[in-house]
């Protein structure tokens, strides 16, 4: 299982659409997100979008931040592989594809997916280990999207939370924390 780490715009900007659809569902569950850009397509916020991502894509701290996480990332790939490959929940309902994407980006919430694939998680989090706790979060989310589509977005939050949580990977993240939705 490889995850291939991408901080650029066209990837970013790949991302507006979906963020744009779940806007209001993100701020119907209360989720704490970051989208500075009005929806409305005119040529002034088309514009003002491309100067504050070229602004976003050169931040000093943010591409320290993708450099650190991916780093970090490949020295807890072989645990956390040996980890989901053993789980019994993953090892009856999930699948673990050999390639991820990771799109790293500062719009959005802490983190979300888009299947079969792909995991987006914000370089706004103030910590390397909350960067790598959400992809981990998000990557199981990946691993089971045909099982959790039974359940409401809550119980897949605690289900995944359990998995981490009542496991191995508690040793790994050992700060990581309950959704609190």
């Amino acid at each position: 299982m490889n995850i291939k780490f991408v901080f650029n715009e066209k990837s970013i900007r790949g991302e507006f659409s979906t963020l744009q659809m779940f806007l209001s569902k993100m701020q119907s569950n209360k989720i704490p997100y970051y989208f500075p850009f009005i929806t409305t397509n005119n040529e002034k916020n088309r514009d003002y979008i491309a100067r504050k991502i070229k602004e976003d894509m050169n931040n000093l701290l943010y591409k320290k931040r993708c450099v650190a996480a991916k780093k970090e990332w490949l020295k807890l790939k072989n645990p956390i592989i040996n980890y989901l490959s053993i789980n019994p929940i993953i090892k009856k309902h999930g699948k673990l594809r050999s390639k991820y994407v990771c799109i790293m980006t500062p719009y959005g919430p802490q983190g979300y997916y888009n299947p079969p694939h792909t995991i987006i998680v914000s370089i706004k989090l103030n910590k390397i280990s909350n960067i790598l706790e959400t992809i981990m979060h998000e990557l199981i989310h990946l691993i089971l999207y045909e099982y959790l589509k039974r359940f409401s977005y809550r119980k897949q939050e605690k289900i995944i939370d359990n998995i981490i949580l009542k496991s191995d990977l508690k040793n790994i993240f050992t700060k990581y924390k309950s959704q609190t939705i």
